[in-house]
């Protein structure tokens, strides 16, 4: 379905985007004066990060790694990896909500 596509693609790609995001994200911590959304951000590149390398392996080096096996851990490492990016994104949006008042 998909051609081929290079792990250099995927970091490359997921690093542009991080630096655009963090770059906006820091632009506007400066403009309300709370460099603290900083860190909301930082979990959820993380979760980003891991995602875009996981649906990698899984989609396209699964079969070069273990032919005829379940991509199912993968997904499912790719569900704990975004379900602890969430957490801890909004208890740090709880907190800085919090210190900022």
């Amino acid at each position: 379905m998909y051609g081929q596509i290079s792990l250099l693609y995927v970091f490359l790609s997921t690093t542009a985007f991080l630096f655009l995001a963090m770059t906006i994200i820091w632009a506007t911590s400066i403009l309300i004066k709370n460099p603290t959304i900083i860190d909301v951000w930082w979990s959820a590149g993380q979760a980003v990060t891991f995602t875009a390398y996981l649906i990698y392996l899984a989609d396209y080096q699964s079969d070069k790694i273990a032919p005829n096996k379940s991509e199912l851990p993968i997904y499912l490492l790719i569900g704990m990896i975004c379900f602890w990016a969430l957490r801890l994104s909004i208890f740090l949006l709880t907190n800085c909500q919090k210190n900022r008042l």
